[in-house]
């Protein structure tokens, strides 16, 4: 079991198809969250809430991914390389899941909206 802290959060802006958009980094994950991992899938528990949330191995991957240094459309491009896909594929249930993490308190920075130009 390993402890994993909040160390700072990161905004960047990127331009894409024209638009500009501040785009946050996902994570770090919360202060006080513990991340189980066994056999490649992760059990999450969040002393706040006092809930634990156990992952699929798809879930799991987007979870290791979601550590600061990566924004969302950088993981969802990650995950779908990992398993072959397009990322237009699989960018919905990425970003769904990274939802649900901080749905749950589990990261310590929502993700930037689009900015109007």
């Amino acid at each position: 079991m390993r402890l994993i802290i909040l160390l700072s959060r990161a905004v960047r802006t990127v331009t894409k198809g024209g638009g500009s958009r501040n785009a946050a980094l996902v994570g770090p994950p919360s202060t006080g969250v513990t991340a189980l991992e066994i056999d490649g899938r992760y059990s999450i528990y969040n002393p706040i809430s006092r809930r634990v949330l156990t992952l699929n191995q798809t879930a799991s991957d987007v979870w290791r991914l979601c550590d600061g240094e990566a924004d969302e459309e950088s993981i969802a491009g990650f995950v779908a390389a990992a398993y072959g896909q397009p990322v237009d594929g699989i960018r919905d249930a990425v970003l769904a899941t990274i939802d649900l993490f901080e749905g749950e308190g589990l990261l310590t920075s929502p993700r930037a909206t689009s900015v109007p130009e």
